[in-house]
């Protein structure tokens, strides 16, 4: 027996159930042929006209938050999002893993789920993408960190420079915050969110120094204290770039940790196209993120002491 795909010849089989497989055919409308011979040479033939669906296109799948290096702060769930679409189908399911297990499942877009981050530290997120012709595909993994509660801040500094620092509390909406150290420093609050605030170590300032922040409450807990163990011996002479979202949620203000005069800066989205810039700038902070769409970009410093590269995202 012989077959035909159109006059296309394709295979034979020489024994009963006579059949053939046919992998990949073209999508579209096919004619298929049968051609039987017997032992004298005879032949006859049936055709059959079919529609063959295309190749299944498989799902686009990806994870739009958190982004991959994203650093969170302290939080018991973080609500992930995925982008899924299927150019020759629908979206069946997409099923979310940590560490390579499934936790969920969301049959429609918006394809969101809840990521338990009872523990601080990293996790490894991805999505998988089911159509409806049963075709799967992976997203990326997304690797992103949830930091403590506590006090976070930098972990040496230099003597007469201004460190920012930022609490992150275990519980919300503390009424006061204070902050002190036990050595010979100043301590500024950020005037919009107490939770920020710089310090600055002085000459006479101990090579040891702890940095307490003590914060108040209306009721239960009163009272927690977080403290963190700075040494004052110095970090060697290349700064840090600092990124402090701003309340607003819109702006990120970006500096070095070494207050040092900013003279420009561009804003580098990830095609590598330049979406914002400034020069002559003299100053020791910048603010980026206004009339930036969401997604995540590369700030460029260029300072006395060299250029610097930070990643936010918006």
């Amino acid at each position: 027996m012989d077959f035909y795909d159109g006059t296309t010849f394709l295979g034979s089989d020489i024994n009963t159930p006579y059949s053939f497989v046919y992998n990949n055919a073209p999508g579209g409308t096919r004619t298929f042929k049968a051609v039987a011979v017997d032992n004298q040479g005879g032949q006859n033939y049936h055709t059959v006209t079919v529609l063959v669906a295309p190749a299944n296109q498989l799902p686009i799948v990806s994870v739009t938050y958190p982004s991959n290096g994203a650093v969170l702060p302290p939080s018991y769930i973080v609500l992930a999002t995925v982008d899924a679409v299927d150019n020759d189908g629908t979206i069946t399911a997409v099923y979310f893993y940590n560490n390579n297990t499934i936790v969920g499942v969301d049959y429609t877009a918006p394809y969101t789920q809840h990521i338990e981050t009872y523990f601080p530290g990293i996790y490894n997120i991805k999505a998988e993408a089911v159509d409806n012709r049963n075709g799967h595909t992976f997203s990326d993994v997304v690797s992103f960190t949830v930091l403590p509660n506590g006090l976070s801040g930098p972990s040496c500094v230099t003597k007469g420079i201004p460190y920012n620092f930022q609490v992150y509390p275990e519980y919300s909406n503390p009424v006061n915050i204070t902050a002190y150290t036990n050595s010979d420093a100043t301590v500024s609050f950020n005037y919009l969110d107490r939770k920020y605030f710089d310090v600055t170590f002085g000459q006479y300032a101990a090579s040891s120094v702890t940095v307490t922040a003590l914060l108040s409450y209306s009721t239960y807990p009163y009272n927690v204290e977080y403290t963190k163990v700075i040494s004052t011996n110095g970090c060697g002479t290349r700064a840090a770039v600092m990124a402090t979202p701003l309340p607003d949620g819109n702006q990120t203000a970006v500096s070095l940790d070494t207050k040092e005069i900013i003279t420009s800066f561009k804003v580098i989205d990830m095609t590598g196209r330049e979406v914002a810039s400034g020069t002559g700038q003299n100053v020791t902070e910048v603010i980026v993120g206004d009339n930036l769409k969401s997604g995540i970009y590369i700030v460029n410093i260029i300072a006395e002491s060299g250029s610097y590269t930070h990643k936010i995202v918006k």
